[in-house]
């Protein structure tokens, strides 16, 4: 068809519900903080589709459906996909002894919306820092895989449309190199099942500092679950060793394991999985978070809460020297996490007012120990 100019509208106002000012205030109403943000759009990667509605033309009563005109009433309206992203920031920070201004600008060299490739910062005082990001199909330059494997898992993650997978990101003061962090990845076959596809996921971060040639190798994942959920990790190939224990049918992280391998016949042991007493009590704990997932009852919470805790008394008695459940959950889905178990076993509960917002914190012995209250006031920014 062509265009018909007489429509209902366009959802051309992008820019309402935009953040473009925030204003931080002390008790006493000064100001500490302002930040004020400024957007661009790139025409040249936007989209706009034109569409139309047909309405049969009724000749006479509507109570007679058959008796049609052979015209169409014809209304267009369009779609606007609009390329916008944030440009730049000024922050104004404000002291007893004066102010201090920082400018951000955003450069989005691979036309990634949201996504920028170098955010550029100076300072007062005439410092310029700069971060790269490297994303698959990134523009920038100078990127070196430390095999053809990387490259082709880049190329890969690329034709999967995974663009926010973050491949390396340095970080520059005044042109110098500070720091870089590469993540690499690699085909994971969580299922063991040859019909099942392999997913791509990282396996390994790596770190280079100011004054270093070589990478040094920081984090190792070891197991993926089927969802991409990261079940074992460790720092470096003789750090800690991390579990994690995801529950609520395999949607929220119900407990974080720590483990310092001991030196045994000369190899790092750290063999979580082969202990069957361990291993009844996880499968307790995601049997009970499933059942709370499904009920949502203060008694299914409760269940939960003591089938965690005595997850992290088996651990401690079987390993005390090795082990520890640093950390449990417990959530109420929709809403957020109503439970967290410290290092020592106790817990902290969190509660929640009519509108879902946090209100209070209380420890294990109901004393209230954080309370949140929320007043709105009208401002003219």
């Amino acid at each position: 068809g062509r265009d018909v100019y007489a429509h209902y509208g366009s959802n051309s106002g992008w820019f309402n519900g935009t953040l473009v000012k925030e204003i931080h205030f002390n008790n006493q109403l000064d100001t500490l903080k302002k930040k004020e943000y400024f957007y661009k759009i790139d025409s040249s990667h936007s989209i706009r589709t034109f569409n139309y509605i047909l309405e049969p033309r009724f000749n006479g009563n509507l109570c007679f459906p058959l008796n049609l005109d052979k015209r169409f009433n014809i209304t267009g309206y369009t779609t606007d996909a609009w390329w916008i992203s944030e440009d730049s920031t000024v922050t104004t920070e404000y002291f007893p002894t004066g102010k201090v201004v920082t400018w951000t600008k955003n450069y989005y060299d691979s036309h990634y919306p949201g996504m920028p490739d170098r955010v550029r910062s100076a300072d007062s005082k005439g410092n310029i820092i700069e971060k790269r990001t490297y994303y698959p199909g990134t523009a920038l330059t100078g990127l070196d895989f430390h095999s053809v494997e990387d490259q082709h898992l880049a190329d890969t993650l690329y034709q999967l449309h995974r663009l926010t997978s973050v491949l390396q990101q340095e970080q520059y003061l005044n042109g110098n190199l500070l720091s870089a962090s590469r993540i690499g990845y690699h085909r994971w076959d969580p299922s063991n099942n040859p019909l099942q596809p392999k997913i791509i996921e990282p396996d390994s971060i790596w770190q280079k500092k100011q004054g270093m040639n070589d990478w040094d190798l920081q984090t190792i994942a070891y197991r993926y679950d089927d969802k991409g959920h990261l079940l074992e990790a460790s720092k470096g190939e003789r750090g800690t060793h991390v579990f994690f224990l995801y529950g609520y049918h395999n949607t929220k992280i119900i407990a974080v394991l720590n483990f310092v391998p001991c030196l045994i016949e000369g190899q790092f042991d750290c063999d979580l999985k082969n202990n069957n007493v361990i291993q009844q009590a996880i499968s307790h704990a995601i049997a009970k978070s499933n059942l709370d997932d499904e009920l949502g009852t203060e008694d299914s919470e409760r269940e939960l809460r003591q089938a965690l805790s005595d997850l992290h008394q088996t651990v401690y008695n079987l390993h005390s020297d090795h082990y520890r459940v640093i950390s449990a959950y417990t959530y109420d889905p929709p809403i957020g996490m109503t439970g967290k178990m410290d290092e020592k076993g106790d817990w902290s509960t969190y509660h929640y007012d009519p509108l879902g917002r946090l209100q209070y914190i209380k420890d294990k012995n109901g004393n209230i120990r954080k309370e949140y209250q929320y007043n709105y006031i009208q401002s003219d920014y």
